[in-house]
């Protein structure tokens, strides 16, 4: 066995352990959609590592050739589709399928041609290193800026441009072999299998350290959500919420706290409806944290806002109710209490004052808003409703 052999293997047992990494990714969160395709992107590779073995024993010269070239070309293709997926890209499934066309008519033009000849070894390597740009340029192009994003930029990078050097890698090493079984034991296969073995287990790690932190971001989010609104449940605006209040913690009259609960005949089979959830964002603005708290209760934490001008969207909330424009089926009103933040409150204080004042408007029959009162004159905290 030669040593480019011997990395061959090596290459399609990288290969098959990082499909089934991303594989088990993809089972694991079921919407992560880039880590099925890049599963699909390396069980391609492994098949074109294959794919070397089947040219090594001459067993069919071109048909072998024409199988690795299309296989790692698919490969780079699914990586692609995923990145497209992930980074929302404008790329159709049709545009893929026109590259992966054109690529195999060029292929199959230049499949006879001598396999010494330096413009058919460019031609041989365009594709891949064009493809691998793609991707690179769908990167720059979004607008995710995290540490990974520009680290998997310049991995695709420098995959492009390994594909570039290979030619020239080619020709001062001693060529790619007369014939394609001959290619295994020449001095470029051993360099370009164990360069290659490098670059795909460090984009290999990358993507797989991409798409695993994908899904831990949406296990997170799962776990903040209530499953049937989208909006906040009670852990996710305890969460989110008490970091917004530690926000300059001396500050006042900056940050209101919004409790509120629906009354009426359809109100509790209507409230954990998704088009409930988007107009109560509507009502209280995109930089508020709006959440479905236990039971029939809703809070909303607006940033920027004191007491009075919290009133006006509790205000806007009861007469959007009343003129029968929410997706609650009428008649339903809401009771509606209203805190704000004072010097050194945490967010249970602004929850105590919020509930206070939203038993008071229960108290007053609902329909109603009230105002918590400052905190030297509110009773003691209660439990939370």
């Amino acid at each position: 066995m030669t040593g480019a052999v011997f990395v061959i293997a090596i290459n399609m047992v990288i290969a098959t352990t990082m499909a089934a990494a991303f594989f088990a990714v993809g089972h694991f969160d079921a919407n992560n959609r880039a880590a099925k395709w890049l599963g699909v992107a390396f069980v391609l590779a492994m098949l074109s590592f294959a794919g070397e073995y089947v040219l090594h024993t001459g067993l069919s010269d071109a048909g072998a050739r024409l199988f690795i070239a299309l296989a790692m070309l698919g490969c780079f293709l699914a990586i692609a589709h995923a990145l497209a997926r992930r980074y929302e890209a404008p790329l159709s499934p049709l545009g893929l399928g026109m590259i992966f066309l054109a690529s195999s008519i060029l292929y199959l033009l230049i499949l006879e041609l001598p396999r010494e000849d330096m413009w058919r070894q460019v031609l041989y390597q365009t594709p891949y290193g064009l493809v691998s740009l793609m991707g690179a340029i769908m990167v720059s192009r979004s607008q995710r800026r995290e540490p990974i994003d520009r680290v998997l930029f310049v991995m695709l990078v420098l995959v492009a441009l390994s594909f570039a050097a290979k030619p020239v890698v080619a020709h001062f090493s001693g060529g790619v072999g007369a014939v394609g079984r001959d290619y295994a034991t020449t001095l470029y296969a051993l360099i370009s299998q164990s360069s290659g073995a490098v670059v795909t287990l460090l984009l290999a790690m990358v993507c797989l350290a991409m798409v695993v932190s994908d899904a831990a971001r949406s296990l997170v989010r799962k776990s903040e959500r209530d499953p049937l609104t989208g909006l906040l449940n009670q852990n996710g605006f305890e969460q989110h919420g008490s970091r917004l209040v530690a926000v300059n913690p001396g500050a006042q009259n900056d940050l209101a706290l919004v409790l509120f609960s629906f009354d009426g005949p359809h109100a509790r089979d209507d409230q954990s409806s998704p088009a409930l959830s988007a107009a109560l964002s509507d009502i209280f603005g995109p930089g508020a944290l709006v959440a479905r708290m236990s039971g029939p209760y809703f809070a909303a934490l607006l940033p920027g806002t004191n007491l009075f001008a919290a009133r006006r969207h509790a205000e806007i909330l009861r007469s959007r109710l009343a003129e029968g424009v929410l997706p609650i089926a009428a008649p339903v009103m809401a009771a509606i209490g209203i805190a704000e933040r004072e010097p050194g409150d945490s967010l249970l204080d602004l929850l105590v004052r919020g509930q206070w004042a939203h038993r008071e408007a229960l108290d007053a029959g609902g329909d109603c808003v009230r105002l918590a009162a400052r905190a030297a004159f509110v009773p003691a905290r209660g439990t939370t409703r």
